[in-house]
């Protein structure tokens, strides 16, 4: 068990502890006061410094973005002097002035320039002649507003180029006073000058009218003419260049990097109402009562003073600097108090340790007497064993001494050690609690089953790990006898399941085999009779379908889907019903015309018909009752779809219902759960797979069936099946076989009676034919005649090369023959084994030898295409 001798010393060090502070409790107090005087000056200091920085932050982005926005104006107005020197250079045209403004990148590097021009001066005598001129230029005209006997400016080159140019053009902006006055500043002080903020004329989004904006002028002069007086330098004037700036889209880029900035331009020279030529987020309107947030800075540009107002967006910057600092005063304080609260919880913690300490050796009186009635064992461990109760002992025949102090590894199977998990990752806090199944070995040798479970637990400052230990050696016995009879019933009923489909199998191939061994009996020396040839044909034909059947069942192998019409499937299986159970009126079939076509294999889907009839006349056998098949087309909704089996991933949509009604005896919900069971049958032993074939069938046509039958009151078998197309896309059963191309058939199979078949069908049609015997023989023959031979059929299945190994080689030396390849095996098992392309048609075995001549020939006809 643990010491407890540490719970006394931890007690003695509290009582030690407790008593000094006792003497020290006015010092407490003191120290109480102090902290907090402290606290409240170092929170003083703080804000002071917090609010100096605020204001030195203020101070350095106000300065960053006045010499940000200056820089910007300055080259927005570096363009309109390199303007003016392109017009001072010679003469311009509307292609030299176009040349320029691409060079220059107007539209990219100047944001806020909405205009960059010429304007002409133009006396009165001049406008008609300019007016022409202008025309010319142009393309169209344009109307000059009249003057009254002064000079006009009109403008003669515009970018970016104007909504409405006829009317904009045909401007005198020598009519605007503020126009006016700066054009006349400008001529008179060869310096640029801007207007006062104004509306600029013509914009074109909505969104900037409005914005106030400024225009700016310089002089282009008469080349050689003096320049001395202001009285020379506007009669040597021909114009200026211009450009109109909407100021909010040069300053709202460069602010957007400031978001604690506000910022309000303003025109010195024009009263409060028209002055502003820029504002954000109020700016100018008092954001901040404190001076120090605050800065006024005036900018000469264009002949005119700008002043520039910034104040800092956030409200009342020294409260944030407040709410910044608040906490190192409020932490000092608090922690003095915690210091004095301290003191306080060391005194009471005295009696608290010592009633701890009662309560650990209590604890531990309570944990030896739970640990040594367990019906389990109980483990302390770290790396070694601290405790093991007599559970764990008696169980495996050990002493105290022999597992005290030893590692729990030890005394486990070797096979079983490495569930045993690292004991430091074990001790880490995990939940849930690490929970293992292994052997522990005995004293006296073997080995006992446990399930243990491990988990971390504390004990003051010492860290263990509890195991729990329950011996489940007769638990896992009694589960192995348990698995043992189950896999012997399995065993059993595996047998019984081959029994029953043996004797189904057996008892119908051996009807059929009676059929023809019989015929072929009477036709021994004599010639064979039509109907005999008839019955041989019949029973083969009956053999293929149980061969089909049994691969439906498998899942779908065998299949030669196409479109397929369900009631002719219906109209061809109620004849084949046996004469015995059809007596005359007992099937009344109801079929809906026209039916849309299903994707199917029509001979699997007559079987199914067959199937579902048979088993409704064996149902009303006592009584005679009628079976009603019927047909519909449906459209079925996702919550309908549920009610079928295998309607799992089918879509909601159209579908065709096949229904097999009869009023037989019924089933109850017993036999009802297994009628689709291979083996399982209410009649005499060995009656094959039954309904599990029809399932099989449905399963392979991605179509779903429904149950419905009550004892005494009959049964109600439902098939859906997914529309492929309309009636009017059936095939015309009239067709006329394809007539054959040319080239030899090559007919390549190990087995001499089909191999001689083929050959024989084929030149009763005048197809040339030659034949192989195997793999070999058939590379062999090609090689031979090669010129000769235009199609293969080929078995897949030979003992000397595949077929598979037939076609690559021929991939390779004839890649232009074409193959018919033709199996007992399933068309998609055979088609994994095969590159696309390698073959031109599959045709199963058993085959009619009709069918195989209309294939020979279609596939002849498409060669000679």
């Amino acid at each position: 068990m643990i010491d407890l001798s540490y719970g006394t010393r931890m007690n003695q060090r509290w009582q030690e502890r407790s008593d000094a502070w006792v003497k020290g409790m006015p010092f407490a107090w003191l120290g109480l006061m102090l902290g907090i005087g402290l606290s409240l000056a170092i929170g003083w200091t703080l804000y002071s410094q917090a609010v100096a920085r605020q204001v030195a932050r203020f101070e350095s982005d106000a300065s960053r973005l006045d010499a940000g926005l200056v820089r910007y104006l300055e080259a927005e107005l570096d363009l309109l002097r390199a303007a003016q020197g392109f017009f001072d250079a010679g003469p311009v045209d509307a292609a030299a002035w176009k040349a320029f403004v691409r060079r220059a990148h107007v539209r990219d590097r100047y944001p806020g320039l909405r205009s960059l021009g010429y304007l002409q001066l133009v006396a009165p005598a001049q406008q008609p002649a300019f007016a022409k001129q202008m025309a010319k230029d142009l393309g169209f005209p344009v109307q000059m507003v009249p003057t009254a006997g002064e000079v006009a400016a009109y403008a003669r080159f515009i970018e970016p180029q104007l909504k409405d140019p006829g009317i904009t053009l045909g401007i005198n902006t020598f009519t605007e006073p503020s126009r006016r006055e700066a054009i006349l500043r400008a001529i008179e002080s060869d310096v640029l000058s801007a207007t006062r903020p104004l509306e600029l004329i013509g914009l074109n989004e909505p969104a900037d009218r409005p914005h106030a904006a400024v225009v700016v002028y310089l002089p282009v002069y008469r080349r050689g003419a003096s320049l001395a007086t202001p009285l020379e330098r506007r009669e040597a004037a021909e114009g200026v260049v211009f450009l109109s700036l909407l100021t909010y889209q040069v300053f709202e880029p460069v602010l957007a990097k400031y978001s604690n900035l506000a910022l309000d331009v303003r025109d010195e020279a024009v009263s409060d109402e028209e002055s502003r030529l820029f504002g954000n987020q109020g700016s100018g309107g008092g954001l901040q009562q404190d001076a120090r947030f605050q800065r006024r800075v005036r900018h000469e540009l264009g002949q005119r003073t700008w002043i520039f107002s910034y104040e800092d967006s956030r409200p009342n910057p020294a409260a944030l600097a407040l709410r910044a600092t608040l906490p190192y005063p409020i932490a000092g304080a608090t922690l003095a108090l915690v210091f004095f609260l301290l003191v306080r919880s060391l005194i009471r913690g005295k009696s608290r340790a010592e009633r701890l300490a009662t309560n650990l050796r209590q604890s531990e009186d309570r944990f030896r007497r739970v640990a040594d009635q367990a019906p389990c064992g109980i483990l302390l461990l770290t790396d070694r064993v601290k405790y093991v109760n007599p559970y764990f002992l008696k169980s495996l025949g050990y002493e105290a001494p022999d597992v005290i102090g030893a590692a729990l590894r030890g005394y486990v199977h070797p096979e079983d050690r490495h569930l045993i998990p690292d004991v430091d990752a074990a001790m880490a806090d995990v939940d849930p609690p690490l929970r293992v199944e292994l052997r522990v070995l005995a004293k006296g040798g073997g080995c006992r089953w446990m399930d243990i479970t491990m988990s971390p637990l504390s004990f003051g400052k010492h860290r263990l790990l509890l195991a729990t230990a329950f011996d489940v050696t007769e638990r896992l016995q009694a589960v192995e006898g348990r698995l043992e009879a189950e896999r012997s019933l399995l065993e059993t009923r595996k047998s019984e399941s081959l029994r029953v489909l043996a004797g189904g199998f057996a008892h119908d191939f051996n009807n059929l085999l009676g059929v023809v061994l019989g015929n072929a009996d009477l036709a021994e020396g004599q010639p064979i009779p039509d109907q005999n040839l008839h019955a041989l044909r019949e029973a083969c034909l009956k053999a293929v379908g149980l061969t089909r059947q049994l691969l439906a069942f498998s899942g779908g192998g065998g299949m030669a889907p196409s479109p397929t019409d369900l009631n002719a499937c219906v109209l061809r299986a109620v004849p084949r019903v046996g004469s015995a159970l059809l007596p005359e009126g007992r099937v009344t079939v109801d079929l809906a015309l026209p039916l849309a076509q299903v994707l199917a294999d029509p001979a699997l889907l007559e079987q199914m018909v067959l199937e579902l009839i048979e088993n409704g006349l064996e149902a009303t056998q006592d009584d005679r009752g009628p079976v009603s098949v019927r047909t519909c087309a449906k459209e079925f909704t996702e919550a309908t779809l549920a009610e079928f089996l295998e309607s799992r991933g089918l879509e909601p949509g159209p579908y065709v219902s096949l229904t097999v009604e009869d009023r037989g005896r019924g089933m109850d919900a017993a036999h009802l759960a297994r009628i689709f069971d291979p083996f399982f049958t209410t009649k005499f032993v060995g009656r094959g797979l039954g309904l599990a074939a029809l399932l099989g069938v449905v399963r392979s046509h991605r179509g779903a069936v429904r149950v419905s039958s009550q004892p005494g009151q009959g049964s109600t078998f439902e098939v859906i099946l997914p529309v492929h197309g309309t009636p009017e896309s059936a095939a015309d059963p009239s067709r006329t076989s394809p007539s054959a191309g040319r080239g030899t058939v090559l007919v390549v199979d190990d087995e001499v009676g089909i191999r001689e078949l083929a050959v024989e069908i084929l030149q009763s049609v005048d197809i040339p034919v030659l034949s192989a015997t195997g793999g070999r023989d058939a590379l062999a023959q090609v090689a031979a005649h090669r010129d000769e031979i235009s199609l293969l059929l080929l078995d897949m299945a030979m003992p000397d090369l595949s077929g598979a190994e037939v076609i690559r080689a021929l991939r390779v030396t004839d890649p232009g023959i074409r193959v018919i390849l033709s199996s007992g095996y399933a068309e998609e098992d055979l088609r994994k084994t095969l590159q696309p392309g390698d073959i031109v048609a599959f045709l199963p075995k058993p085959y009619r030898l009709a069918n195989l001549v209309d294939l020979v020939r279609e596939v002849l006809a498409k060669a000679a295409d």
